[in-house]
């Protein structure tokens, strides 16, 4: 399944930690946004809270920026094509 409707995300959302990879601190996934040549990370953390930080080749998030759930759906081409690449479903 893919990110189609809005309602997509909260279920990305809730499945995000099953998805994601963990550092010890935080669940994270890297999404490669071809278009500007980077990588955009989303991160959420053990209370429930996401960030975001994108790394381009022409300019980079000096820090994480506080990610909301309705902001997710601006990113959804990236997730779309990351959970198509590894097969992931959204349940």
């Amino acid at each position: 399944m893919i990110i189609k409707r809005k309602k997509d995300i909260e279920s990305f959302v809730h499945m995000f930690d099953k998805l994601a990879s963990w550092d010890g601190t935080k669940y994270y996934l890297n999404f490669v946004d071809e278009i500007n040549k980077g990588i955009i990370t989303i991160m959420k953390y053990v209370d429930g809270s996401m960030t975001i930080y994108r790394s381009y080749e022409l300019f980079w998030d000096i820090k994480e920026h506080s990610l909301e759930e309705k902001q997710i759906w601006n990113y959804r081409k990236y997730i779309n094509n990351w959970l198509k690449k590894n097969e992931y479903e959204i349940e």
